[in-house]
Order: structure tokens, then C-alpha cells, then sequence
């Protein structure tokens, strides 16, 4: 079984991947730190140098090489744009199961601006900006097999997220 979790900039893809693989002893991979591995540079620098496209173009590769060599039941934490473009969304339903952490764009602000880590879609004015992105992304976000309220989620939470999808699968 492999979950997929994807989500809005802030959202918690990569803490919760990291935190539920150590709580029920599975797999975790975080696509944007294999993309970095892979490209040998930064997201930030890939979008700089190279462009989102290109950037675009090696996320949707990475998602299938890293889909294709895990091992077992495991958690793929995808960054945000990865079911938006080409047709990774179908891919990855085809794949696994996919959980959306769903948050409000408050939380999510508040969780960027004390994050250290500069984004390349996020700039100063981050509500604004996540906003747009929100609202370009919802109805594809709202594709996934299962919706859970990011804002709430606790690590129990996630056992019988995790049967029902070992159930779909």
C-alpha cells in the first residue's frame, strides 16, 4: 500500500509522513527531498535556474521512480503542485491511496511565516499568494481518496485512515 499525501504549502505533508512512518513502522519518502537528490540543486534553485516547468517535468519522473522502487507499505509526502500537473493525480490514484490535509489559508499562512525555509511559490505576500494557489488547486486536492482536516489531525487519526486504504487497495 502506498498513501500519497498531498496539500497546500504548510499543510504538514512532510511532518506527518515522517511522524506516521515512525508511529505504524512504514516506509516514508518526501518527493521534494528526492527531487533535490536527483537534481543534485535546491527546489528554490531548480525554479530560479531552470523554471517551473522543468522543475514540473522532474517532479512528475521522480514521482514515478520513487512509486515504482519502494519496498512495502509506504507514505510518498508530495509537494504541494505534484497532483496538479501532467497527470500525476491519476497516476497516483492508480498507485496508492491519497490522503488530502486540508487546512485554511490562516493556518497556513501562520505555519509558512515561522517556517525558515523559503518556499519558491511563496514570496512576502504569502495570504494573497496561497490564496491564488487554493483556489487553483481545490478541486484537484478535493480528488483524493480521503479528506482530513490538517488543523485537527492527530497520529490516531491516521490508523483507520491507513485500513481503509490498505482496504481499497
Amino acid at each position: 500500500m502506498i498513501l500519497f499525501l498531498i496539500g497546500m504549502p504548510g499543510a504538514g505533508k512532510t511532518y506527518w509522513g515522517k511522524r506516521l512512518a515512525l508511529q505504524y513502522g512504514l516506509g516514508h519518502t518526501d518527493l521534494d527531498e528526492s527531487i533535490e537528490e536527483q537534481a543534485g540543486k535546491t527546489i528554490a534553485q531548480i525554479f530560479r535556474e531552470d523554471g517551473e516547468e522543468a522543475f514540473r517535468e522532474i517532479e512528475a519522473t521522480t514521482l514515478r521512480n520513487v512509486t515504482q522502487s519502494v519496498k512495502g507499505d509506504t507514505i510518498i509526502s508530495c509537494g504541494g503542485g505534484t497532483p496538479v500537473f501532467y497527470d500525476n493525480l491519476a497516476y497516483m490514484k492508480g498507485q496508492g491511496c491519497i490522503v488530502y490535509l486540508q487546512a485554511s489559508v490562516g493556518y497556513l499562512a501562520d505555519r509558512l511565516r515561522n517556517a525558515d525555509a523559503k518556499r519558491p511559490l511563496i514570496d512576502d505576500v504569502v495570504e494573497e499568494r496561497l490564496y491564488q494557489l487554493y483556489e487553483n488547486r481545490k478541486n484537484i486536492y478535493e480528488q483524493a481518496h480521503q479528506i482530513v482536516d490538517a488543523e485537527t489531525l492527530t497520529v490516531g487519526n491516521f490508523a483507520e485512515i491507513i485500513a481503509q486504504c490498505k482496504h481499497q487497495h
